[in-house]
């Protein structure tokens, strides 16, 4: 049996969207760029299937508010990849995942007291940028053998060998302390050191990072990579809260021309 297309899709709360849905794409898909994604809503599992997101081009993760079950109203949900004028459905999920619709509640009013607290008590307002695994291959960096970025600092995929680099932004609120500074080699090659700090960051874990993935200061557009997760809170395997360990971007970093639209 050959692989889905679309291998994984995950509902997860969110207090001020409802759902949080998002999915992966196969590795080895070779389905030609462009690629667009639906969100749709069947009331069973053969539909018939109505959308309740925008056609979303080049992305992978999205927010969005959809229809919510009724007490005597079983809906299902599926991701739907468009491309070349061919679709490509995901399987159908149920809306609340691995969780009953009580604990699904619970998780989202968990969510709504972190983001209140954040809001009130000197957090900050920020967005986060997914790191590309799949899609479309840089062919100005990467090599065509082996498939390896050679330049750390391409202006097209800013070192990640995909295009686009990064899915977002995804705006969110975080709570942030410093933890030490760390000395690292300059990240353009050049000779000598910089000093950069690393920190602890407390978000929601509605939009689940991973490393490698950005973290980005709306009032100072510092920008940060995250390099550990860290679940602190979880119900049935769904991230609520989750503690990333980042450091600082340095100014030269490519990662500064990312663009935030």
């Amino acid at each position: 049996m050959s692989e889905p297309i679309i291998s994984a899709v995950r509902i997860s709360p969110s207090y001020e969207l409802g759902f949080v849905f998002s999915w992966d794409v196969s590795p080895s898909c070779s389905i030609p760029w462009p690629w667009e994604f639906e969100v749709q809503c069947g009331e069973s599992l053969d539909g018939p299937w109505t959308a309740v997101s925008p056609r979303i081009s080049g992305t992978v993760f999205k927010l969005v508010n959809p229809i919510r079950a009724s007490k005597n109203n079983v809906l299902y949900f599926r991701v739907v990849m468009f491309s070349g004028g061919s679709e490509y459905p995901s399987s159908p999920v149920m809306p609340y995942g691995d969780l009953g619709r009580r604990e699904f509640l619970i998780c989202r009013d968990i969510m709504r007291r972190e983001v209140l607290h954040a809001r009130t008590l000197g957090g900050t307002k920020g967005a986060a940028f997914i790191v590309s695994t799949f899609g479309v291959k840089c062919t100005a960096c990467t090599d065509p053998i082996t498939g390896h970025v050679r330049d750390s600092a391409c202006p097209l995929c800013l070192g990640t060998g995909r295009i686009p680099p990064y899915r977002g932004p995804y705006e969110t609120w975080w709570s942030v302390s410093p933890t030490k500074t760390i000395e690292q080699f300059n990240h353009d090659g050049a000779s000598g050191t910089i000093d950069t700090k690393d920190f602890s960051i407390r978000m929601i874990g509605a939009v689940q990072l991973k490393k490698n993935d950005v973290v980005l200061d709306s009032s100072t557009d510092k920008r940060y990579y995250v390099d550990v997760v860290e679940v602190l809170s979880e119900i049935r395997r769904i991230p609520i809260v989750q503690m990333l360990t980042v450091h600082e971007a340095a100014l030269s970093d490519p990662i500064y021309s990312l663009d935030l639209k």
